[in-house]
């Protein structure tokens, strides 16, 4: 998914799982958390832009690294706050779930994540959602900046949490089920055609989870 998405979804899980006891911090180090992983856009300036893009989410973007990252990185800022601001295993939680948010919603789109890097090359890819919608982004950046005005303790900051995660989750769900009626779909008018295809796929086109892109390898 696109920067902006993955920077307010780590705000809003930030938010959810300490800002009562950390305030707007919680917010900045899940947003930094759910970026973390797209370091490795640094390749950029490295390699050719054929090697990046196939570098890109790989190791990063490990479930493994997920894994060990967190904990470590979740341990330190109990550390360095050194218990004002919240319980390690909350600090550890927050870091650990912002990671795997950015995991996930990678191998929503297209392009797929190497979720198991090193162990295998494999791409997962749930091909359900363009690297941009807007209809997913909007709930999370509203209430990230419903969030940032509001005080701490104000009373609607709860709804503004479940308005972003219930609202979002729905749109999710929705393009899941989509994608499925375009495989569907394109699989119905194939067999129309009497095409015996190898493999398929379908794909959402730009920023929307409504008109979909579907091609089909001929097995011939």
């Amino acid at each position: 998914m696109d920067s902006l998405t993955h920077i307010v979804t780590g705000a809003i899980i930030g938010e959810a799982v300490l800002g009562k006891v950390s305030g707007k911090k919680a917010m900045f180090w899940g947003a930094l958390a759910a970026s973390a992983p797209d370091c490795d856009a640094v390749l950029n300036f490295l390699v050719s832009d054929v090697d990046s893009l196939v570098m890109h989410r790989g190791i990063t973007h490990s479930v493994f690294v997920a894994l060990v990252a967190g904990p470590l990185a979740g341990f330190g800022l109990s550390r360095i706050y050194s218990g004002r601001s919240g319980t390690a295993m909350q600090w550890i939680m927050m870091i650990t779930l912002a990671l795997f948010s950015h995991l996930f919603l990678d191998t929503c789109t297209v392009y797929g994540t190497g979720l198991l890097t090193p162990f295998s090359d494999y791409r997962y890819s749930f091909d359900n959602i363009y690297v941009a919608d807007p209809l997913y982004t909007l709930p999370f950046l509203i209430a990230f900046v419903a969030l940032l005005y509001l005080k701490r303790n104000h009373p609607i900051r709860g709804r503004w949490l479940k308005f972003a995660f219930i609202t979002s989750s729905i749109y999710m769900a929705f393009t899941f089920y989509n994608h499925h009626n375009a495989l569907e779909a394109g699989k119905r008018s194939l067999q129309k055609m009497g095409a015996n295809p190898k493999s398929m796929i379908a794909t959402p086109t730009l920023m929307n989870g409504f008109l979909w892109h579907f091609v089909a390898a001929d097995s011939s």
